[in-house]
């Protein structure tokens, strides 16, 4: 995917530093930012002139973006922490060991 999108070939793209990597990926999240920005004035224009606002206000592009908002992390209980390590420990073979054992 990112051989075509990028356009490198194969062994172009096999021989990229992380660095190189990630500055690729930095450009074309940018380009992509653009190509939204410049859908979203698209379809502005396109909404003002076929359905206009009844308060007279203008749409924005921003009212046509994605929205990119993360949701905010949650605290984990210390009950479902220590259930998902002794789950997690289990699963790979692991054992438990108490106080008095050690």
């Amino acid at each position: 995917m990112a051989t075509v999108e990028w356009g490198l070939s194969q062994i172009a793209f096999w021989r990229l530093t992380p660095r190189e990597f990630a500055a690729l990926a930095r450009q074309a999240a940018a380009r992509e930012r653009r190509e939204d920005a410049r859908t979203a004035g698209l379809m502005a224009l396109m909404a003002e002139l076929l359905a206009p606002r009844k308060d007279g206000k203008h749409y924005a592009p921003e009212d046509f973006m994605p929205k990119t908002e993360k949701p905010k992390p949650q605290a984990q209980d210390w009950r479902l922490m220590k259930a998902m390590a002794m789950a997690h420990n289990a699963a790979n073979g692991g054992h438990f060991v108490t106080r008095e054992e050690a």
